[in-house]
């Protein structure tokens, strides 16, 4: 392990200003001793973006799991769920908003049926006349109406929205892709399943080498 997740708690100032933050790591104490391993070592930090976040919190509750949990974890450590390739390999466009619509409002929680509304990032493939695939979240019909009458900041902002967009379509991934293979949680995947899935859709190379690969 070279990196480890963890959570701000708080920062405070020493007697000659120099800044001390205060982190939790998410590990156990054997694997942060490991990198911490004496008084002085050197270290880099770095904010995650909000996607690599979730990710990391989503392969932490499924290393817990089991018979697989490792396995899973390194999917969302790795990133899986978030290459294209990956998704449209997993469903259409078209499913993800049909599954965005059975799912209860991303802001306010009013439950099913929602609106798919579309998050338009040139990123994703936005641009004139064209709404990006796999990008979108579930609204209520209020809050969709007040998106698009007063923009994202009526519903969070960008941040908060980009967010809720991360969400869903790595929800549905997962949930699209367990209900494919027939199983009812990813940490119940053999590895030896999953790889052959993604050698026959010519996925191969998105699977995390140490678990998936060997």
């Amino acid at each position: 392990m070279d990196a480890i997740a963890a959570s701000f708690v708080r920062i405070t100032t020493m007697a000659d200003g120099t800044p001390r933050v205060v982190l939790d790591l998410d590990c156990p104490l054997s694997e942060a001793a490991k990198l911490f391993d004496a008084p002085g070592a050197a270290v880099a930090i770095a904010r995650l973006t909000h996607p690599a976040a979730q990710e990391s919190a989503q392969a932490a509750t499924v290393e817990r799991a089991s018979p697989y949990g490792k396995q899973a974890a390194a999917l969302y450590r790795c990133g899986f769920f978030s290459a294209p390739a990956v998704r449209r390999a997993i469903g259409t466009d078209a499913e993800f908003l049909a599954w965005l619509r059975r799912q209860p409002c991303a802001v306010c929680k009013r439950p099913a049926p929602s609106e798919a509304a579309h998050v338009r990032r040139i990123a994703a493939g936005a641009g004139v006349g064209i709404k990006p695939e796999y990008s979108a979240i579930p609204l209520c019909h209020e809050h969709h109406e007040s998106q698009h009458q007063r923009g994202e900041s009526a519903i969070g902002g960008k941040e908060v929205v980009d967010r809720m967009a991360a969400d869903a379509v790595t929800k549905w991934a997962h949930a699209a892709l367990i209900a494919q293979l027939g199983y009812e949680h990813l940490s119940d995947i053999p590895p030896e399943t999953l790889r052959a899935w993604a050698e026959h859709n010519e996925l191969h190379a998105y699977l995390p080498k140490k678990e998936y690969r060997a």
